[in-house]
């Protein structure tokens, strides 16, 4: 069950009562970069964040933000131009220069 879902530009994500992160829709901006697969029409896992307990998320129209339980925050989505770039940070976050 989910307790919070956010919305952007064809795309929503979805954070569950077990605090695991979820992404359906248009992949281009939420999507799992893991994931080969393409755009969701159901929710699915988001493996990449798997490994942290994510604690809040906020979606605007094309970007996507999680924060970890840690205080850390993982980015993804259009940024800069919608220029799709990630980098790990020594934290583990994702973030997108």
């Amino acid at each position: 069950m989910f307790k919070k879902v956010a919305c952007g530009i064809n795309f929503s994500i979805g954070l569950t009562n077990s605090n695991k992160l979820y992404w359906w829709g248009n992949k281009k901006y939420c999507g799992d970069p893991a994931r080969k697969d393409g755009d969701a029409d159901e929710p699915k896992k988001m493996d990449k964040l798997d490994t942290k307990e994510v604690i809040d998320i906020v979606v605007n129209c094309k970007q996507c933000i999680a924060l970890m339980e840690d205080g850390s925050i993982s980015k993804w989505g259009a940024f800069l131009m919608d220029k799709l770039v990630e980098k790990k940070e020594k934290d583990g976050s994702l973030n997108i220069d």
